[in-house]
């Protein structure tokens, strides 16, 4: 073999050793998160054999640190794992990590990462102890490394892969037929399978330079319009850059049947000071969607299960031993009435009472923020400045359904009213929790209230949607297409969407429910006083204010009531007064043409009314 031939074999030998090394340093950094368990196996080895060479029985620091840090962690890993929350959400396994990611909440979770502490430093004891020398090493390595490393590849690498890939491999089809997509890609280890659904999946998604969140949360429906999914199915989030998104698909309905209240099954008290998270319905990998109790909006067409929502709200707080409920319903008590038992104040149904009701919930608010200051004087600037609920003193919540109908009959100064009471409520526990089916700018678009509203949005058109969500739907936030019960919630919690399903109490079981109350939650005596007017004095005074600018009509009742005639006999009193044509009787109420001929058959239809030549109406009696 000639030398030449020898030398120049060597340096294909070398290029191709060269490249070949190449090759494998790239294949590993691009799958490093899939190799995790090999360069941890490899570091604790390392360590092991550098520990080896250091003279001394320093192997006896791993070998007791270890096992101790094992035990601490499975003793009390959940108090300690907040500030490594990053840290321990790469080490614990996703199928093990259902609870709070990176917060070691959950049994198994504790387990794992204690046995591998303890596996680790037993390992590292071993190795500085003995070395590579020991016979057998080698076979107790690799079976401690199958043992550790199994768990996570399969719940971390191989279950990410699985079905998602079909999402994945198609997604070039969204980038040709969606053109907010143009030029996106789902990254390598971007694709991550939902736990407890079938077939759920979250692409990481990055965008074409230059492109946000903004320029494709609305396109949601398009993408599952691409792979040909139920609607709903879809949910765009931010990602972890401005550039990336989280597309979040749920190809079958994860919930299928109604969610049953837990309450329903296992009635049991509870106190809102102890804990005001309330369980508000299931997300689609099966955990509880938790509402901290706080002003709320609750948007939904008809049939959307926003009335489901309000009565499971309604079944947590009546259940509680610290929580008073009033309402308004100006869809004539269709669904507060039937809770009307078991509320602080009679249910409003009326404009007049409504407005009444929440003069005197201001009332409330202004005593309430009186006590707050009372004791911190008395406590020489000590006091709380929240105030502590308790039976004796409870959280009170203000439902009104049908929002947008007081504001259309009660004018802007509703929302002028309810805007004031939602900046002043948070400290004195008075919560508000506004209902609605078609959301407009004049009521639940108002930036003002908005500011200081939760938004629980269920199924919308489009429009509806644009006007509930506003800025929101630049994150992803849509109602367009959401399932029957299915809803998204935005809070100081909730930045992300999320679907959900809410719980379902049916007419039996509501019925059950409220028979097995023992009658309503009562306020404390001064809060009841101004709720209910029963000092007279400063509700009235407001009252008459909202009066002037037009809000109420002109006729009002002089005395202290708890509920004010109806709109039929204020129309009946203005025409014994003397007959007045329909114009003048809105001009004198206020109330809408619709409303106003709709209360003229009925007093027609009464006997009580009757027209007369020239369009004008008199009392018939």
């Amino acid at each position: 073999m000639s030398r030449r031939y020898r030398t120049r074999r060597r340096s294909l030998i070398g290029k191709a050793a060269r490249w070949f090394a190449g090759w494998l340093v790239r294949r590993a950094w691009r799958h490093r998160a899939a190799l995790a368990p090999v360069w941890v196996a490899a570091g604790l080895t390392i360590a092991g054999l550098v520990l080896f060479l250091v003279p001394g029985a320093w192997w006896l620091v791993p070998a007791i640190v270890g096992p101790v840090a094992g035990v601490a962690v499975h003793v009390w890993g959940a108090r300690f794992a907040q500030p490594l929350q990053r840290v321990l959400a790469f080490f614990v396994p996703d199928g093990f990590d259902e609870g709070r990611k990176g917060v070691l909440d959950r049994e198994v979770e504790r387990a794992y990462l204690a046995v591998l502490l303890a596996v680790g430093g037993g390992w590292i004891a071993i190795l500085g102890a003995r070395g590579l020398s020991t016979t057998g090493i080698w076979q107790l390595g690799g079976l401690l490394f199958l043992f550790l490393a199994a768990p996570w590849w399969w719940h971390r690498r191989i279950r990410r892969t699985g079905r998602g890939n079909r999402f994945a491999r198609r997604w070039p089809v969204v980038t040709e037929d969606v053109l907010s997509f143009r030029g996106s890609k789902v990254l390598p280890t971007g694709v991550e399978t939902i736990a407890g659904t079938k077939g759920g999946t979250v692409l990481a998604v990055k965008l074409a330079s230059g492109k946000t969140i903004e320029d494709v949360a609305y396109r949601a429906p398009a993408v599952g319009s691409v792979f040909n999914l139920r609607k709903g199915a879809v949910t765009i989030s931010p990602g972890r850059t401005e550039r990336q998104v989280a597309v979040r698909i749920l190809p079958r309905d994860p919930w299928q049947a109604r969610i049953e209240h837990p309450l329903i099954a296992n009635p049991r008290p509870h106190s809102l000071a102890e804990s005001s998270l309330l369980p508000m319905g299931v997300l689609d990998d099966g955990r509880d969607q938790l509402f901290q109790l706080r002003h709320l909006a609750v948007v939904g067409q008809n049939g959307s299960g926003k009335s489901a929502f309000l009565e499971s709200l309604l079944v947590w707080l009546l259940s509680s031993v610290d929580a008073a409920v009033i309402g308004a319903d100006m869809a004539a008590g269709a669904t507060l009435g039937a809770w009307e038992s078991a509320l602080a104040a009679p249910l409003a149904t009326t404009t007049e009472d409504a407005v009444r009701l929440l003069v005197g919930l201001e009332q409330v608010v202004q005593y309430r923020e009186g006590l707050l200051a009372d004791g911190k004087r008395a406590a020489g600037g000590g006091g709380p400045d929240v105030l502590e609920v308790s039976p004796e003193m409870p959280w009170l919540v203000a439902i009104l359904e049908e929002f947008p109908d007081l504001v259309a009959e009660g004018g802007e100064q509703v929302v002028k009213l309810v805007g004031r009471i939602a900046k002043r409520a948070r400290k004195t526990k008075t919560t508000l929790v506004l209902a609605a089916q078609n959301s407009t700018k004049t009521d639940m678009g108002s930036t003002e209230l908005r500011a200081q509203l939760g938004m629980a949005g269920f199924r919308l058109d489009s429009q509806q949607s644009k006007t509930s969500w506003g800025e929101l739907r630049g994150r992803g936030y849509t109602s367009v297409g959401l399932p029957t019960g299915v809803f998204l919630l935005h809070d100081q919690e909730h930045d992300v969407p999320r679907q959900s399903k809410g719980f379902f109490v049916t007419p039996a079981e509501r019925a059950r429910f409220l028979a097995g109350l023992s009658g309503a939650r009562l306020l404390d005596g001064g809060s009841a006083a101004r709720l209910l007017g029963a000092d007279g004095g400063p509700v009235h005074a407001e009252a008459e204010r909202i009066e002037r600018e037009d809000v109420v009509p002109p006729v009002m009742p002089t005395v202290p009531v708890q509920r004010m005639a109806s709109k039929r006999d204020q129309v009946a009193e203005l025409l014994s007064a003397a007959p007045a044509s329909p114009a003048q009787l809105r001009e004198a109420t206020g109330f809408a043409d619709s409303t106003m001929r709709r209360l003229l058959a009925e007093l027609e239809t009464e006997g009580r009314a009757r027209r007369e030549g020239r369009g004008k109406w008199v009392h018939a009696e």
